[in-house]
């Protein structure tokens, strides 16, 4: 713990925080948009249930 008490972690700027986690939510960005747009034009060809990209998004 620092001097005033606070958590170190939490004391990171939100800049910092949004530059850390851009990559991971580009990352489900692109998931979500091939979810809604290319996955339907094959229909259920995946033999896992649930899909692969459905777990990916999964916290």
């Amino acid at each position: 713990m620092s001097r005033s008490g606070t958590d170190p972690v939490r004391a990171v700027p939100a800049i910092v925080r949004g530059v850390w986690n851009s990559p991971r939510l580009l990352l489900m960005g692109l998931l979500m948009a091939y979810r809604k747009t290319i996955s339907p034009l094959y229909g259920p060809v995946c033999r896992f249930f649930p899909p692969v990209p459905h777990m990916l998004l999964k916290p």
